[in-house]
């Protein structure tokens, strides 16, 4: 995997427990911007057209990035997960890659190839590979 490539997924990863407040504020700012606009089924037929919730690409992006992850921890293995939330998704992070090592009993190749293995799995749903 190309570097650009790991370092992204790893974001994706890391905001994966905001996803649903992201999703929310976005959700918040059309709402408001449409309120502040008067922007209405209503008056959309005078040329103005209201930003739906449900076309809103941001909005999209974020639910199909939260999917991905979700997916790629659903087919993950107990040890997988362990390893991405003790890297990515705690908030006050216990180990890094060599604690994980003594903490889990594997060597730091096998925990970055389960890693890497996890890392895959989310572009692929990504279609990012």
């Amino acid at each position: 995997m190309q570097r650009g490539l790991f370092k992204f997924i790893g974001e994706v990863v890391e905001d994966y427990p905001d996803y649903d407040k992201y999703i929310e504020q976005k959700e918040n700012e059309i709402t408001d911007r449409n309120r502040q606009l008067g922007v209405t089924e209503s008056n959309s037929e005078q040329g103005y057209t209201p930003v739906t919730i449900g076309d809103d690409r941001s909005i999209l992006a974020l639910k199909r990035k939260q999917k991905a992850v979700e997916d790629a921890l659903k087919q993950s293995d107990d040890v997988t997960r362990d390893i991405i939330y003790e890297l990515y998704l705690r908030e006050n992070k216990l180990y890094d890659l060599r604690g994980l090592t003594a903490h889990l009993m594997y060597s730091k190749s096998q925990i970055m190839r389960l890693r890497d293995g996890f890392f895959d799995k989310v572009a692929r749903e990504l279609w990012l590979e």
